[in-house]
């Protein structure tokens, strides 16, 4: 986020290849390119595209995920995504929860002088970082608790959503998680998704968060038969709900969709 806001470009000495595309170490896995130009091309609208969402957001949530962090060794920098490349190339170390603090506030700073009105959620996720072990996962954990109950302690515009104790502690079961046991269950996320509704969304919001949920079930549906009338009819009521959320919700890539659909079948002029 800071990157966006500060509209800086990513670092050069973080680009990397691996598996046949250009990759950097600073961005999610599926910002990929085959060319190293396309790639830069792609992250600097991201980060643009990310300004602009930034400074129209009244309230901000934030998960946080791990304390363990990789520095890359030849430049020197902590890094997003070590891209698989080869562990001897990172130093990892774990994060004093006053170093969570500082950094936070950092960024809190920043987009408080864009957006003076904006609100922050904190949350730490649920997901298990096996792969670190269990005891230092929950090390991992306790320290980013630590962190943010320090951070809503010190600024009045700052919310902690329990979504880590409401998975630990009550919803105590490995029913609860992927058969990796390392992720939620849908059932999990469902009961964590109503949750923070009940906390934080009004009855406008919340009428807009179900349709929201109707609507994505709908674009998940796969039919039988594509050329049925029964898929026809829908498809034009998939489509009013899109509609219906129009102005409320980001589905205007939706709505063009479902009306290709139906255009293809001879239902739109």
């Amino acid at each position: 986020m800071s990157m966006a806001l500060n509209k800086e470009r990513p670092a050069p000495e973080l680009y990397a290849q691996s598996e046949g595309s250009f990759r950097h170490m600073d961005f999610h896995s599926t910002f990929r390119a085959k060319t190293l130009n396309l790639l830069a091309s792609v992250l600097q609208q991201s980060l643009s595209d990310a300004a602009a969402q930034l400074h129209e957001a009244n309230a901000v949530v934030m998960t946080y995920g791990t304390s363990w962090v990789y520095k890359h060794k030849t430049s020197g920098k902590p890094v997003n995504n070590c891209q698989k490349l080869p562990a001897n190339e990172f130093d990892r170390y774990l994060l004093d929860p006053s170093d969570v603090v500082a950094s936070f506030e950092s960024l809190y700073k920043l987009i408080k002088g864009s957006s003076p009105s904006t609100r922050f959620i904190l949350t730490v996720s649920p997901v298990r970082h096996l792969k670190d072990s269990l005891d230092m996962n929950q090390l991992s954990k306790a320290g980013l608790i630590i962190a943010c109950h320090r951070i809503v302690q010190k600024l009045k515009d700052v919310d902690y959503f329990p979504a880590y104790e409401i998975m630990i502690d009550d919803l105590r079961d490995y029913r609860f998680y992927e058969p990796d046991m390392i992720h939620p269950s849908s059932v999990a996320v469902d009961y964590i998704w109503e949750k923070f509704g009940q906390r934080y969304f009004n009855a406008d919001t919340a009428s807009i968060a179900s349709k929201c949920q109707e609507l994505s079930r709908a674009l998940a549906h796969r039919p039988f038969d594509p050329t049925s009338n029964e898929h026809t009819a829908f498809l034009v009521r998939t489509l009013a709900l899109a509609k219906d959320l129009q102005g409320k919700a980001a589905v205007a890539d939706d709505v063009l969709a479902l009306e290709k659909m139906l255009a293809g079948q001879g239902q739109l002029s």
